[in-house]
């Protein structure tokens, strides 16, 4: 999906989503959702108010706390954590995925420098899963499935490796 076309989804899903709960749309929801839009993957929000002090936008953290909860809620952003983290927020796959991939995606999480990074959905039966699980689960409806795998990523491997070559040979 281009910028422009998920910008325009995501203004009429907000827009369409503020008539709904009949509530006022205001400069500064706008440019929380569009700072939200323009940003990489995996962002807080406090990454969202370093972006509106730099634009001039006048706001307060609660309402960028709010307005992200909304958008999660008009299914313009996710929420994901890992582990015992602050939360962190990317697009929702109706939006296509984070700004990187563009794609449905699963988060690859490094145990030892805390790293996050993301993998594109495997090919593994994610609907047949998302079915199954549906039918096994006394009348559950999943709406989605999101794939966390923890380990180290590789330049944690590598360093683990060049420390155990240098605690042999320091034993040696």
């Amino acid at each position: 999906m281009s910028a422009s076309r998920v910008k325009d989804t995501a203004t009429t899903l907000w827009g369409d989503f503020i008539v709904c709960r009949k509530m006022r749309q205001t400069p500064e929801r706008l440019a929380i959702l569009n700072g939200a839009l323009e940003m990489p993957a995996h962002f807080s929000p406090a990454d969202i108010a370093r972006s509106l002090d730099k634009a001039g936008t006048r706001y307060s953290l609660t309402t960028v706390y709010t307005t992200l909860n909304l958008l999660v809620e008009a299914k313009i952003l996710r929420r994901v954590t890992f582990d015992d983290r602050a939360a962190l927020y990317e697009r929702s796959p109706l939006l296509g995925g984070n700004s990187r991939t563009r794609k449905p995606h699963h988060h690859l999480v490094c145990t030892s420098c805390g790293r996050i990074s993301e993998t594109r959905e495997p090919d593994l039966p994610l609907d047949t899963i998302k079915t199954s699980i549906g039918k096994n689960a006394a009348g559950f409806e999943p709406a989605e499935i999101s794939l966390t795998v923890y380990g180290l990523c590789a330049r944690c491997v590598r360093q683990a490796a060049r420390r155990s070559v240098h605690h042999h040979e320091n034993k040696s």
